[in-house]
């Protein structure tokens, strides 16, 4: 009888789970601080793929210990499962970048909205550039497998913010077809260590500009 297929976010639960037994929010929160960085994942399906894993043997749930946390262990066919997977061939790259959307239909959203979308997603790549950047560093081997993929991670991130600096909120300065010269910024500077507010530093404000 073949074997039932299980989604990547299951098999990577497996996968999680064999370095020691953990419960679904050790596990959301760890998935949340690691892979979650690359691989979304919410705790509904994280508790979803526990039962699904449990009840086809691939995971073996404890007994209810305080606040009915439940540790998760996974099981000699789980540890196949995994192996299994993990050695298929990657599918193809499926990101999704809310933002870009928003960017490619920019004409038709208000230019104070925009520089606000714009100045918050810029300081939430920042954050996950910090984030990669101290965890590999702190790496003692660069060559190890999760280094490889934390690098990845800095170097993403690092695009991300290149991209930014291109665009007139932030200084850059866009190229134009045609006659003319390239447009120049207008926005005001920002402070990227500074919450935006909505309204304050995402709105453009009248009168003197800060320098």
């Amino acid at each position: 009888m073949p074997r039932p297929k299980y989604n990547d976010t299951a098999c990577s639960l497996l996968g999680f789970l064999l370095d020691r037994p953990m419960s679904g929010w050790d596990l959301a929160n760890l998935v949340e601080e690691t892979a979650g960085n690359f691989w979304h994942v919410t705790s509904s399906q994280i508790y979803r793929e526990l039962r699904t894993l449990e009840e086809n043997g691939l995971v073996k749930a404890g007994e209810p210990g305080p606040r009915s946390k439940r540790l998760y262990t996974i099981t000699k066919p789980g540890k196949e499962v995994f192996k299994e997977w993990v050695a298929r061939e990657p599918g193809d790259y499926i990101g999704r970048v809310p933002l870009l959307l928003t960017v490619w239909f920019g004409d038709h959203v208000p230019p104070d909205d925009l520089d606000w979308y714009l100045r918050l997603h810029r300081q939430k790549h920042e954050k996950r550039y910090a984030f990669f950047k101290d965890v590999y560093e702190d790496l003692p081997d660069k060559s190890a497998p999760v280094a490889r993929a934390l690098r990845f991670g800095v170097m993403f991130e690092k695009t991300f913010l290149d991209w930014f600096d291109t665009l007139p909120h932030f200084g850059g300065v866009e190229e134009k077809s045609g006659p003319g010269e390239p447009r120049p910024t207008e926005a005001e500077t920002f402070d990227p260590g500074d919450e935006p507010e909505r309204g304050t530093m995402g709105r453009k404000k009248k009168g003197k500009r800060k320098r």
